[in-house]
């Protein structure tokens, strides 16, 4: 007789979505959280899921689209003026993948680093 297959539960969505579906759970009631195509993702977007996760696989290819922001520019640079943040966090000029790439030991492999 065959051994059981372990059924996990998928829940696919957008960063935008994650507060209406998860609102209720609490800091790492997720166990993992895939992020697909992270190179095009804001940081900001993704960080309620990142923060009810307990494990994160973001994977993507920073050399493609930076992430896709609906704020206009001069918006965004007013909010970074009064917040007094680093232009790096900028939404638009830095994704998850390049967080992720930051933090771990295993960024850079199989990739050609940003040279622009």
């Amino acid at each position: 007789m065959a051994e059981p297959v372990p059924v996990v539960p998928v829940v696919p969505t957008t960063s935008s979505s994650v507060h209406r579906l998860f609102g209720a759970l609490g800091h790492e009631s997720l166990g993992w959280l895939p992020i697909d195509e992270a190179g095009q993702a804001a940081p900001q977007a993704a960080l309620g899921a990142i923060w009810r996760s307990r494990r994160v696989v973001a994977v993507g290819d920073p050399l493609q689209l930076d992430p896709i922001v609906g704020v206009l520019h001069t918006t965004r640079a007013k909010l970074l003026k009064y917040h007094d943040v680093a232009e790096t966090w900028l939404p638009g000029r830095t994704s998850v993948q390049a967080c992720a790439d930051g933090i771990t030991t295993l960024a850079g492999h199989g990739y050609l680093a940003r040279t622009t």
